[in-house]
């Protein structure tokens, strides 16, 4: 069974981000000494990561992700990287128990992904990556190509990306169901050295998916006056799905060992979607081989147009787009993370150790079962440089 637990989705993502120097950071490709303090991870470098991360929350969801990644470097050339996440997810929660199944599950997700970045010529390389993951009801796809580019004498870098997915969802309780969804998209990014302090960065991402976004196993009930029960129907949600994001974010180091980071982040879509993200970041250089800090993230959206917490069915025709989905609905987060960055020896190139623990609440403000989620998370990673 699929679980599609966003909670954990957001919160393990934020606290990778958190704990992560900004130079491993996915989604930003520049990196400035003084804005991004410590050693600088430079493409020449080649390192083993191994992280661990878990997900806890108050509603009987626990997710266990160990993973590894191997990043080669090729001097001057480029560099290229691969890697595997296992993600085990144990659940009883009111989405399962009232949604799919009156038991415990367990499962399995194992996900690999590639990534490489090629030397075209000085100030422009060329960049693809590369996830396959699989569950015994699910597999999906996703791929990207682009051109990243120094300009302005190297103080600006511009990137510009192709993204596309594929989808393939099945019921293990229904052998006659099957459900695909493919997606495109575009991703733009302008990264501007202000001063020596100050980097700030713009992203713009486009999306379109279509096919199947719903959950196999999730049922709606449909309340009719004329009925003494709800009936329960499958959950049936546009195919069609459109969507425009933007971001700005600014890093600052303020004076010698105090650096600072903020961004806020939006997003509408064709289903009436509209959200807003806000991020804060403290950290500070403790002696020559640490650093500390804190990050507060607050997020907010509205509800889909289809989405109600109770659907009623019109002279007994059942309503064509119809959801349980919490997430569809409006809701708002809250997550505040300490995280800590420490090189085990005094060399530049020394193994480095970081981890984070993190608080995430969740309100749910029109699901007509649960309102609130509390979650803990925690990530533990070690990254280990070499030469060859």
């Amino acid at each position: 069974m699929r679980l599609q637990l966003i909670a954990g989705a957001v919160g393990l993502g934020a606290v990778a981000a958190a704990a992560a120097p900004a130079a491993a950071d996915p989604e930003r490709t520049d990196d400035d000494a003084a804005a991004a303090p410590g050693p600088a991870a430079t493409e020449t470098a080649s390192s083993v990561t191994a992280t661990a991360r878990t997900y806890v929350d108050d509603d009987h969801v626990t997710v266990w992700s160990p993973a590894a990644d191997v990043r080669f470097a090729l001097g001057d050339r480029g560099w290229y990287q691969v890697g595997a996440t296992i993600d085990a997810i144990s659940a009883a929660s009111v989405d399962v128990v009232t949604a799919a199944s009156p038991v415990e599950v367990s499962e399995l997700r194992v996900e690999l992904d590639g990534r490489a970045s090629w030397r075209l010529r000085p100030g422009l390389d060329a960049i693809a990556g590369a996830v396959v993951s699989e569950e015994h009801d699910h597999a999906g796809v996703r791929g990207d190509v682009g051109a990243r580019a120094s300009i302005a004498d190297d103080n600006a870098t511009v990137e510009v990306r192709l993204t596309g997915g594929f989808d393939r969802t099945s019921d293990v309780t229904d052998p006659t169901f099957v459900g695909h969804r493919t997606s495109v998209g575009a991703l733009a990014t302008v990264a501007q050295v202000v001063d020596r302090r100050t980097i700030v960065d713009a992203t713009l991402e486009l999306e379109r998916s279509d096919g199947w976004h719903g959950s196999p196993y999730r049922r709606v009930p449909i309340e009719d006056p004329a009925m003494p029960v709800a009936a329960f129907v499958r959950e049936a949600t546009p195919a069609l799905r459109q969507a425009v994001a933007a971001s700005v974010r600014g890093r600052r180091a303020l004076g010698e060992r105090w650096f600072a980071q903020a961004s806020v982040r939006g997003y509408v879509d064709d289903w009436a979607m509209a959200s807003a993200t806000g991020e804060v970041a403290l950290r500070r250089q403790l002696g020559a081989r640490a650093l500390l800090g804190a990050s507060v993230r607050g997020y907010r959206q509205g509800g889909a147009d289809f989405y109600a917490a109770h659907y009623l069915a019109a002279d007994g025709a059942i309503p064509t787009l119809r959801t349980r989905d919490r997430a569809l609905g409006p809701m708002a987060s809250a997550e505040v993370t300490v995280a800590a960055d420490v090189a085990l020896t005094h060399r530049r190139d020394a193994p480095r150790l970081l981890a984070s623990l993190g608080e995430l609440r969740l309100w749910f403000f029109d699901a007509p079962i649960q309102q609130h989620r509390r979650a803990t998370l925690a990530t533990l990673s070690i990254d280990l440089p070499w030469t060859w």
